[in-house]
């Protein structure tokens, strides 16, 4: 008790300080401490780092085979390839590597358990040429990579081409394995600066087509293409003599390049290829196999050495380039079977290009965060020591010299700690996600009270809120983080980040694909004003517009329906040049390739045949030998005219053309009178192009005026003619054709709005069964329609039972003659040309039944004949020969069911909606036809949604009117259906 007094005595008496053996004892035990501390830690380094050599010098490199086919088939024939002295010989190779190469390479790749890790770059025309052989690609689980359309080289094409043919092979790839490709190989390796643009434009992840680095990947530096040296004697050397420019800064929509190059593929040695000179054909599969063995060991033995050097895990990429014309050929698909077993026991990773950049990208957007203890005691501080905890790669707790991983701490990050919960005073302030945005602007805390937080009512602020959408998807695609998935958390523990799909993800149901023409626009106009089509507010809004293909860059091949035109693939390109002296007035225009496209583009578009050229070309350009300037004017304007719905700059220069052809046309007919005038072909074939230019531009009333004045020529003429021979003499070909031309207009866009008669029924021949090319049905079917419509004209004026019944038997007699109406296709067997035809037929008769005899789309018979069209529709969709359909199309959406939309119900293999085909099939018209589709869609889904409004408030019909009376005619007015 004495000892115990003394102390709590001698404590007492000096206060907060320690006695001085107590103060010499905690010094003692400090210093002791801290030197165990010392010694344990340094005992720890030298141990980790003897440890770490010798994992180093065991650890193996991290190895990825990156194995790629490019099914180049025909298309590379057709384009890089192309030469004067391709032949049969040569796409019959292309064959073999459809048919038999892809085959045996899906077999081997089988065999050996890797086909999901395969790449397939596929060309647009491989995929759409070769089908079953594409699908039986997607099916092994391949990655599905673009690689141009037809092989086409960058050097080539235009900027303007290149952006198309990448959008058409984003579509085709899309539509074929359901979503968006990632990966892009140029054809032939060549890229332009431009080409790396659009590429990003459209989203892609990489391209393998350069090779700055053998064996790892990379981004692709921003920098423009480096020129060649002019060495012009009137140029100095100082405009040459400089260095390459600094490549612009990285973005997340930089591409990840995957090394590409000749000495990794098949083609080049064991390939021959007349027309190239560096093909050599018959290289020892042998050698090759040698060669790329070679090239891995060294690759290997350079990463083992780096991994010692560097103190840390190596790695690299083996990429191979395959060819199913080469390796698939029976003494080299051996060679390629040995190659992948002696890879697969190098202990070894098969993935797919997507997967291996995929992962790539994201390690370079992921910042390690360590946390670093600064040592509290003096001593550790002065020995220019730094603690730290929690880093795996220096053990639980070691000490680091600074000097030495200065560089490692300038990419880390310091915090202070946090107050304990037992410090805090107050409230526990948390952030809230769902502030007003005056708040949030001010960066003070928002207490979100409703209506009005605090801060907003005191200060008589707003109290506004943003809301913000954001999709994960957009955010995979760039490569960033969505929000704070897998970035941060208050545990630590560790989360799934959303950098990439997951892999579990399962589809419970099948979900249909959405294509972006499958949207239709609803506006205040809509409702306001019902009765009337606004063109331009359904292009400008909806997210597909038919009329502006220059903003969704979609590629126009004409090739691709028009299979009998193939052999021009090599010599059509939008830049054309200037036409041939045939036509001396061109080259005064200085836009020649007008004419060029005319024929190249438009005339295809006018006629359905396979077998036989349009009358447009086979009438007209014979015509054209003797024509005036102004018939070139005219066509001139046409072709431009059209090509501005791909470029609008032609669009102005299609207005000039217009407008010197229309200044010259009013000259001549009050010059030389219209008497004269109507004797002369030319005349009407001048408007014939006019009237094109106006239905291809807006299809509004200006192209009748055409149709008016040339119905006044033509009526002219005739009377002349029988003032002067007192008989009908034969017509020449061009004078024939132009009446049938604005007859059939005529009769078409009647059927629509009901408007009175300008041609009569004597422009037609009532027994002439022979399907005309560019109307795609016999005349006698025209004569039908056109009678059809004369009485749909005056059939309330009948109030009579006599006038009744008399109407009904004319009827019937119409209604058996298209029953039993035969149209016949002329010489050659032109089966399309067939089908489009039995579709008007079938269309004639569905419009009979509407117009004369008042039924609607809920009447049993019209949903029949509707179902019947538009399985045709989509027959020819498949097919994609989709021209000359345009009135079947737009007469069996307008009668459409909109209660009752499925087109067969009672089929166990097709199904699909009856507005999808129709809107499907105008979208693809959109390319293939010279119609104004973009007035026939919007006066199509006006009614749509009129029926849809109807359908819930219950309107009737008034007035005695039938339902095509009711509902179509108000809004067909100078519609061009022909």
């Amino acid at each position: 008790m004495r000892l115990q007094g003394r102390a709590m005595a001698g404590w007492t008496t000096v206060g907060s300080s320690f006695p001085l053996e107590l103060r010499k004892l905690n010094t003692l035990t400090l210093t002791l401490t801290l030197t165990l501390t010392l010694i344990f830690s340094l005992l720890t380094l030298i141990l980790y780092r003897s440890n770490s050599l010798q994992m180093s010098s065991s650890r193996k490199p991290k190895v990825q085979i990156l194995l790629s086919v490019d099914f180049d088939a025909v298309s590379g024939f057709l384009g890089t390839g192309a030469s004067a002295t391709t032949n049969l010989a040569d796409y019959s190779s292309g064959f073999f590597a459809a048919q038999v190469g892809v085959p045996r390479l899906l077999r081997l790749f089988k065999k050996h358990g890797i086909s999901s890790s395969v790449t397939w770059f596929v060309p647009g025309h491989s995929m759409e040429s070769f089908p079953e052989e594409t699908k039986a690609i997607v099916q092994s689980g391949a990655e599905i990579g673009c690689h141009g359309y037809a092989h086409e080289g960058s050097s080539q094409m235009t900027e303007s081409q290149e952006r198309e043919v990448i959008a058409k092979c984003v579509q085709l790839a899309t539509e074929l394995t359901g979503k968006k490709p990632r990966g892009w190989r140029a054809p032939l390796y060549q890229l332009r600066t431009h080409t790396i643009q659009v590429l990003e434009e459209f989203g892609f992840l990489y391209d393998s087509s350069l090779t700055h680095h053998d064996s790892s990947l990379y981004f692709v530096p921003r920098m423009s293409e480096p020129k060649a040296i002019d060495f012009s004697p009137s140029k100095s050397a100082s405009t040459w003599m400089k260095p390459l420019p600094a490549p612009a800064a990285r973005t997340p929509q930089t591409l990840v390049e995957i090394p590409c190059n000749w000495y990794m593929e098949d083609m080049t040695p064991m390939q021959y290829l007349p027309g190239l000179e560096n093909s050599h054909g018959f290289v020892s599969p042998i050698t090759i196999e040698q060669n790329w063995k070679s090239r891995f060991e060294f690759l290997y033995s350079e990463a083992l050495e780096k991994s010692v050097e560097e103190d840390s895990e190596q790695g690299f990429v083996f990429p191979l380039v395959l060819h199913p014309d080469t390796s698939g050929m029976a003494h080299v698909v051996g060679m390629i079977d040995r190659m992948i077993s002696w890879l697969k026991q190098q202990e070894v990773e098969f993935v797919t290009f997507g997967e291996c950049a995929a992962e790539w990208k994201k390690n370079q957007y992921t910042y390690i965060a360590v946390e670093i203890w600064w040592g509290a005691y003096p001593p550790l501080a002065a020995s220019n020591f730094l603690f730290f905890t929690n880093f795996i790669p220096f053990g639980p707790a070691c000490l680091i010299p600074c000097e030495v991983y200065i560089s490692k701490i300038s990419k880390f990050g310091t915090r202070m700690p946090r107050r304990k919960a037992a410090d805090r005073t107050g409230p526990v302030k948390t952030r809230s996600r769902d502030g007003c945005k005056e708040c949030r602007t001010s960066r003070v805390r928002c207490d979100t009270a409703k209506p009005l937080c605090t801060r907003c009512r005191e200060k008589g602020l707003p109290c506004t809120k943003n809301l913000v959408l954001k999709w994960e998807s957009e955010f995979v695609s760039r490569g960033v983080a969505f929000g704070r998935a897998g970035v941060w958390n208050k545990t630590g523990a560790s989360q799934p980040t959303h950098g990439s799909l997951s892999s579990e993800m399962h589809e419970w149901c099948p979900v249909p694909t959405i294509s972006s023409w499958g949207f239709i626009n609803s506006g205040v106009s809509t409702f306001a004003h019902p009765d009337e089509v606004n063109v331009d507010f359904d292009e400008l809004n909806a997210l597909v517009s038919v009329a502006d293909s220059s903003n969704t860059h979609q590629i126009w091949s004409w090739l691709q329906h028009f299979p009998h035109l193939s052999e021009l693939t090599t010599n059509f390109n939008p830049s054309l040049p200037p036409s041939l002296a045939l036509f001396p007035e061109l080259s005064k225009s200085g836009h020649g390739e007008l004419f060029d496209y005319y024929l190249q583009q438009v005339c295809p578009r006018t006629t359905a045949s396979s077998t036989f050229s349009s009358p447009f070309a086979s009438v007209i350009l014979p015509f054209c030998l003797s024509a005036s300037p102004t018939l070139f004017k005219a066509i001139q304007a046409l072709g431009a005219c059209h090509w501005s719905r791909l470029n609008p700059s032609y669009g102005a220069i299609g207005l000039r053309y217009k407008s010197e052809a229309l200044r010259d046309l009013r000259q001549r007919l009050s010059s030389e009178g219209s008497l004269t005038c109507s004797m002369d072909p030319e005349v009407l074939v001048i408007m014939i192009m006019l009237c094109l230019y106006e239905i291809v531009d807006k299809c509004d009333q200006q192209w009748t005026i055409h149709l008016k004045g040339a119905n006044d020529l033509i009526r002219l003429r005739r009377k002349q003619q029988m003032t002067l021979s007192q008989s009908m003499a034969p017509s020449d070909p061009v004078t024939s054709f132009a009446e049938q031309f604005f007859a059939f207009q005529d009769v078409m866009g009647r059927t629509a709005c009901a408007k009175e008669v300008l041609f009569g029924t004597d422009y037609w021949k009532p027994d002439e069964r022979n399907i005309d090319l560019w109307m795609g049905c016999s005349p006698e079917l025209v004569s039908i329609l056109a009678k059809i419509t004369d009485m749909s004209r005056t059939r309330r004026q009948h109030t009579s039972d006599a006038d009744k019944a008399s109407f009904s038997l004319r009827a019937a007699s119409l209604e058996r003659q298209l029953e039993s109406l035969v149209q016949e296709v002329g010489e050659g067997d032109d089966e399309i040309l067939a089908l489009v035809a039995d579709a008007k037929r079938l269309a004639a008769m569905l419009y009979l039944h509407c117009a004369l005899y008042g039924a609607g789309p809920t009447t049993p018979l019209v949903k029949s004949y509707v179902r019947q069209i538009l399985r045709l529709i989509s027959d020819l969709l498949d097919r994609k020969l989709l021209v000359n359909v345009t009135w079947p199309v737009f007469v069996a959406a307008v009668e459409l069911d909109p209660s009752d939309d499925e087109l067969f119900p009672d089929s166990a293999t097709e199904s699909g909606s009856g507005r999808a085909i129709v809107l499907r099939s105008l979208a693809t018209m959109a390319d293939s036809t010279i119609s104004n589709i973009a007035r026939t869609r919007a006066v199509i889904t006006k009614l749509w949604q009129t029926r849809d409004s109807d359908l819930i408030k219950g309107t009737a019909l008034q007035n005695q009117c039938n339902d095509w009376e009711w509902h179509v005619v108000p809004i067909s007015n100078a519609m061009s259906l022909a």
